[in-house]
């Protein structure tokens, strides 16, 4: 729920925002271990100790995933192309980095910048029906989509 669906008085959590990150994920994750082990894994009447809730929360923190290569593409890295886990590991990270919402301030006073991904930019020039040229224009459909935030981010 690192998105925030999570933060909600109603759950008595707080909105995830640069000023009280990391205690405001920690929290609404927190919350989130009780909840899914309590409703999605139906767990019985026993509730997980707050040790037991830290030990899930900090596996989830420290979980990395990135997808290395597609069915019809192959590496996400080929070609000139940026994309994959050796990429992503080494891109800069702050709460809101892609995020129009003027409480996300940028620690790097970049201007935003609505065409927030470019690792497949190098595929874009490749002919048409070639699969990986197919992602690029994925790429640049994202980009070029006008987005409104859901109301839960308000």
């Amino acid at each position: 729920m690192f998105d925030g669906r999570e933060s909600s008085p109603l759950t008595g959590t707080t909105k995830i925002l640069p000023t009280n990150y990391p205690d405001s994920l920690r929290s609404n994750l927190l919350h989130q271990a009780m909840d899914a082990t309590m409703g999605h894994a139906q767990g019985d009447s026993t509730r997980p100790t707050p040790d037991e809730q830290k030990q899930i929360v900090d596996f989830e923190m420290a979980l990395f995933t990135a997808q290395a290569t597609g069915h019809s593409t192959g590496n996400l890295d080929a070609q000139g192309a940026s994309g994959g886990p050796k990429a992503l590991i080494s891109q800069s990270f702050f709460i809101g980095i892609n995020s129009q919402i003027p409480a996300f301030e940028n620690p790097a006073s970049d201007p935003f910048n609505p065409a927030i991904f470019s690792i497949f930019d190098a595929w874009a020039d490749l002919p048409y029906d070639n699969p990986r040229a197919a992602v690029a224009r994925g790429q640049a459909l994202f980009n070029s989509t006008p987005s409104t935030s859901p109301e839960w981010l308000a």
